[in-house]
Formats: structure tokens, C-alpha cells, sequence
């Protein structure tokens, strides 16, 4: 008889954490017959009021893997921490049979169901449970999943009640021993988010012993080790942490680090992971396992869920648009968010295809070592785009990334977030111009030259000086060649904070009453526009705003009260173009800001964007070459270890 081992453990939420019960078990009626259970032949369907299903039935959880169906109820586990994804399994790994093993007692049935990549559900398998405890198994060939589909069972109780005490998804055991992880989190004074995730690491025994160490990079100045909550949380995790403080070199140096710490200590992988999120630890355990069993070394990382609507599925797979040389939706992705509070994984067709993707965000990626001696470490660009160019650079290099289904963190989504302005405009703007020149295989870099410019202008028409300033900043490194970029790793975060002192549209103050009080003036009509209007639409407005933007003088009443007080849902730049001075509210509700026209600087930045743009499109291809000749030596681990030695500030094993 063939060994078993376990693919995917069937899990359940922890008390804390109720709010995600849609995420591991779907009480809406699942696509069974009642009839065909004992003592239930004569029920009839009825509805099952989503929003409550989720309240209601949070007592059937009766352990972390272990359930208790009242008698005639019925919950289907294809639900997204529960359902196996099977053409992912199908596609990417050696497995080609799976078994299903259960252990339940009771009355009823269980129901095992597939679907196919268009979403269509079809019966696998019908198991009836009648009386005392038994173990089940349920093999089933994955062949027929090469380009999408799940595997998951329903279960309906009959008479009585029907209790799973255990479910796996398991194949072969492997005939050599399982890989080992380093798990490294790069961390920036949030000690607290920190701590949490160490102690919720520390109480998953089955993921202990699948890592080599834990190591924290902290790179802030609120250090972890102050935390309240980490001595605890360091005596669980049974001397496996270390903590390694080093200087700000952003998400890429903290990550770094942890790769090549990886590498020297021997780990089959590195475990990348975000500090700020909060964990499913068995999404870890998931991801070794699967990586285990891949064809070849394969880069396999975890979904997003949003932190403050847990049930919302944020990201499921990120792509880079080769012409535009931007991010996209991976092909197949429906974009727009899915919350499973009020959506089913059964009903949600464009999840049940298999999802190809060019990268996997940092939040949490699993990337085997022997990658990393090939390909080498992050590149020394401080934060944005160092995840999407390595991902970029090991496809190149022949190694495939998998975001994989039933893996995944809950982090800040991007819709309370503003980082395209303010001072990380200037690493999407550098970054997203060298990760061009290093990838890039369209001429001049395809349509990123122009919509460089294009976004620099729109800046200059809202107002957004600041931005637009050190965007403009950014494009003059890029032109000083690849030989700065580990030199500025550090100062140049510095030098673009200290600059928002002088721009009025960096100042964020908490309260509106904070400035002088609104006082309307017209607008000029050519900006009212539909709530969402065309490219084509808008065209004319740029046009307009940028001639009078240019020509205008300033006016004494822009700095002595603003016109308006927008919300930030109405910040576009080309309602922000039809105003001389004018409050608007951050994403993340904390603040306002004052834009305000001035038609100088306005003057002086827009001739500096056509000139910086000018010799990008003169100098690419001499760039493409030069950034292309350096990059083996910007990310060897020789270089970094330099790095290292450099901006080490000290290293604890609690």
C-alpha cells in the first residue's frame, strides 16, 4: 500500500477570527439534493440568508479542524481556504492523483464535487455516514484539470448530527526529505503588526518544524524587541528567531537580507513576508508543500485579503503590461475585488480558471535558494517594483511564479493608500523606469516614456508640485547611470522627505479647520465633466489647463483661501486642473491638503519634465545598455554583503 502524505489540511477559523468564517466553509445550500440523505428525503429547498448563514453557524466550528453539522443542515467546504485548487496541483507540480481522506461520524452524506475551468460543477463521488465513527478515502485523478478547477466535498447532516473531526488532502509521500525555509520579515516601527505575527507563527507546531529560523530584519526606530508582546512571543518560537537591526534600506535591503542570510544558512527557500499583515499560518505550510512537489524550482507566493473587510479577496494576480511597462491584471482576471460574504467560490466562474502570473507581491513569497544563487537578490531600489522585477527577472531566467489559491495574508489594500503621490512617487517613477530598462524588449520602452511624461504633466495641472518634483528627481538618477543605486539605498529617502518643506500641496494637517476657511470662486466650465469620463474627454482640459496654467499669473487670494474642500473621491487631477486653490482630503482620512497654484513653478517643472523626457528618449538605448551590463553586480550577493557589513547595527538571538 502506497504511503500518504498531506497536501492541504482542511481548517477552520480560530475563535478570533469569526468575522472569517466565509473563507473556510459556505452554509449557503450547496448544489446537493436533500433527498438523497437518510431521514431528509422529504425536505424541500429553501433559501439560506447569506449575511446571517455566517453568524449563525460560527458554533458549528468546534476545534481548528473540526466541525459539527446539526442534523438536516448542510455547509459545503468549497469555500477558499477549504477547496483543493487542483489545476494549479495539475499544472505546476508532479502530483497527479489525489486522495481524500476524512474521518466523521454521525448520519449523513458526503458529497465530493469538481469544477471545471469554465466553473461548471459536476458529482465526483457520494459517501453515505450512517452511525459510528469511519475513516474515508476518496482517491481521485487530477488529469482532467490542466486549465482550471477545484476539488472540494459538501456535507449533509440526516437525522442526526454529522461531525468531521479531520479532513487532508494527500497524495504519494515524497521520496526524499521535505525542504526547509528561512522565514524573514522585513519590518519598519511596527513593532506590535510584528510581534502578532510572530506569536501566531509560534502556535503552528506542523510550520515550526518546516523552518530553519525566523529572522526579523528590523530597519526602524521603534525596534520589535520593545514591543510589549515579544518576549512572549520569542520563548514560543523555541530559540528559532533572530533579530537583525540595520539601517533603512527599504522593503528591497530588508528583503535582501533576508535572502541572502537564506543562502548562507543552507534553507531550501526563503520565506518573504510583510511585517504590517495579519496570517493564516497554514497558507505557509501550503506554500513549502506545494513547492515541494514542483516540476522544477518555481517561485510560489500567497492572494491578498483586505486587513479591514477580511472576507474581500484584494489581489489574485498581478501581471506587468509589456508595452505599457505597468501593472496589470494577470490574464483571466476579472479585476475588481470579490467578498465572499456576499459571493460564493462556486458561483464566482473567474476564479475556477488557472491564473498565470509574472509576479508575486512581497507580502508573503516563497522563493527556493537555488534561484537565488542563479538570478541573485532584490535590486538595491529601496521600495516599488523590486517584487515585480524579480519575478521578471526569474522568468527570464526560466523559473515560473505561482500565486497560489488558498494561500494568502490580510494586508491594506491599495484603496486607502496614496503612493502615487507624495514621496514615493519618486520610486514608482525611478523604479518603474530602470525595472524598463533592464526588461523592456519594446523600443524606447514602449509607451513608458510617454506616459512618464504624461503623468508628470497631470501632477503640474493638479497642482501637485511636490510630486511632480521629485518624480522629476527620480528620472534624473536614472540618466546618472545603475553605479548610484546602492549609494542613494539610503540618503535618498531622506533627501525627498526633507524636500516636502517646501511644497504646500506635502504639508498633511489633520483638521480642515486647520486652514483658512473655503471661499468659492468660479470654476471654469470646461471641467465639469461626466463622474467618469474618457480619455478623449479629457484631452481638451489638459490642453486648455496646461496653456492657461502657463500663462496665468499668480493671484494673492490662491494664498489666502481656498475655493473648495473636495473629498477624496473627487481628487482626480483634472478636477483638481479646474482650481486655483483648493483643500482635499488624503485616501486614509487622516488629513487634508492645500493645493495652490503657482504658475512659477508650474513654469520652471514643466520645462524641466520635457528636458529630463527628451534625453530618456535620446539616451535609452545607451541606458538600456548600461543598466543591463551593471545588473549582475547590483544584485550579487558579494555586493550586498558589503552593503551589509556597512549598515549592520546589531544582531540578538532572544
Amino acid at each position: 500500500m502506497t504511503d500518504l502524505e498531506v497536501l492541504w489540511r482542511v481548517v477552520f477559523p480560530t475563535p478570533d477570527r469569526l468575522d472569517t468564517a466565509p473563507l473556510y466553509a459556505d452554509t449557503r445550500r450547496a448544489r446537493t439534493n436533500p433527498s438523497q440523505v437518510p431521514g431528509r428525503e422529504a425536505e424541500a429547498e429553501a433559501p439560506v440568508d447569506v449575511l446571517d448563514a455566517a453568524v449563525t453557524h460560527n458554533d458549528w466550528f468546534t476545534s481548528r479542524r473540526s466541525l459539527t453539522l446539526p442534523a438536516g443542515h448542510q455547509v459545503s467546504l468549497a469555500a477558499y481556504f477549504n477547496a483543493f485548487p487542483a489545476a494549479y496541483w495539475r499544472h505546476w507540480t508532479t502530483v497527479r492523483e489525489v486522495t481524500l481522506r476524512l474521518d466523521v461520524e454521525g448520519h449523513g452524506m458526503v458529497a465530493v464535487q469538481r469544477s471545471t475551468a469554465s466553473g461548471a460543477v459536476q458529482r465526483v463521488e457520494t459517501v453515505a455516514v450512517d452511525g459510528g465513527r469511519r475513516t474515508v478515502e476518496v482517491p481521485i485523478s487530477i488529469q482532467r484539470f490542466a486549465d482550471g478547477g477545484w476539488l472540494w466535498f459538501d456535507l449533509l447532516s440526516g437525522a442526526g448530527d454529522l461531525v468531521l473531526h479531520q479532513a487532508d488532502w494527500m497524495a504519494p509521500a515524497l521520496d526524499r526529505e521535505a525542504g526547509r525555509a528561512t522565514l524573514e520579515i522585513t519590518t519598519m516601527n511596527k513593532p506590535s503588526y510584528c510581534s502578532a505575527n510572530l506569536a501566531k507563527l509560534a502556535e503552528h507546531t506542523e510550520l515550526l518544524e518546516r523552518l530553519d529560523e525566523v529572522l526579523v530584519v528590523d530597519q526602524g526606530d521603534l525596534l520589535v524587541e520593545d514591543d510589549p508582546g515579544f518576549a512572549a512571543a520569542a520563548e514560543a518560537l523555541g530559540g528559532k528567531l533572530r533579530v537583525i537591526r540595520q539601517s533603512n534600506l527599504g522593503g528591497s535591503g530588508g528583503f535582501a537580507r533576508g535572502m541572502s542570510e537564506a543562502v548562507q544558512n543552507g534553507s531550501t527557500w526563503v520565506l518573504l513576508m510583510d511585517d504590517d499583515i495579519r496570517l493564516e499560518p497554514e497558507s505557509l505550510v501550503r506554500l513549502m508543500t506545494f513547492s515541494d512537489r514542483c516540476a522544477r524550482p518555481t517561485l510560489v507566493g500567497a492572494h491578498m485579503f483586505d486587513l479591514h473587510d477580511p472576507t474581500v479577496l484584494h489581489a489574485y494576480g498581478e501581471a506587468i503590461d509589456r508595452f505599457r511597462w505597468h501593472y496589470a491584471a494577470a490574464p483571466g482576471v476579472e479585476r475588481g475585488e470579490v467578498d465572499f460574504r456576499v459571493e460564493s467560490l462556486r458561483n464566482t466562474r473567474s476564479l475556477h480558471r488557472r491564473i498565470d502570473v509574472d509576479y508575486n507581491g512581497w507580502w508573503m513569497d516563497l522563493i527556493p535558494t537555488s534561484v537565488i544563487r542563479e538570478i541573485g537578490l532584490s535590486l538595491p531600489i529601496f521600495i516599488k517594483w523590486d517584487d515585480a522585477e524579480y519575478g521578471i527577472r526569474a522568468q527570464k531566467a526560466g523559473y515560473a511564479t505561482v500565486t497560489l489559491p488558498g494561500a494568502a495574508v490580510w494586508h491594506e489594500s491599495w484603496l486607502e493608500k496614496e503612493d502615487l503621490i507624495g514621496w514615493q512617487g519618486y520610486f514608482h517613477a525611478r523604479n518603474r523606469l530602470i525595472t524598463g530598462l533592464l526588461h523592456s524588449e519594446a523600443p524606447k520602452g514602449g509607451r513608458l516614456l510617454l506616459e512618464s511624461f504624461n503623468l508628470n504633466v497631470k501632477h503640474l495641472l493638479a497642482m501637485e508640485y511636490y510630486t511632480e518634483a521629485i518624480r522629476s528627481l527620480g528620472f534624473e538618477d536614472v540618466l546618472a547611470g545603475p553605479e548610484h543605486l546602492f549609494g542613494l539605498l539610503e540618503r535618498r529617502i531622506k533627501d525627498v522627505r526633507a524636500m516636502a518643506a517646501d511644497y504646500t500641496d506635502a504639508q498633511l494637517k489633520p483638521e480642515a479647520s486647520d486652514f483658512p476657511d473655503p471661499r468659492p470662486r468660479d470654476i471654469p466650465n470646461f471641467t465639469r465633466l461626466p463622474e467618469h469620463p474618457r480619455t478623449r474627454d479629457l484631452l481638451p482640459v489638459a490642453a486648455r489647463m496646461g496653456i492657461k496654467r502657463f500663462l496665468d499669473r499668480e493671484r494673492p487670494e490662491n494664498a489666502a483661501s481656498p475655493q473648495q474642500h473636495l473629498p477624496h473621491t473627487r481628487k482626480q487631477w483634472w478636477r483638481l486642473a479646474g482650481y486655483d486653490s483648493v483643500l482635499a482630503s488624503s485616501a486614509d482620512g487622516l488629513g487634508v491638503r492645500w493645493y495652490q497654484r503657482r504658475p512659477d513653478v508650474y513654469r520652471a517643472e514643466m520645462a524641466r519634465t520635457v528636458r529630463l523626457v527628451t534625453r530618456l528618449v535620446r539616451e535609452w538605448d545607451d541606458l538600456r545598455r548600461r543598466y543591463r551590463a551593471a545588473q549582475p553586480d547590483l544584485v550579487s550577493l558579494d555586493a550586498w554583503a558589503k552593503v551589509f557589513d556597512e549598515h549592520t547595527l546589531g544582531e540578538t538571538r532572544p
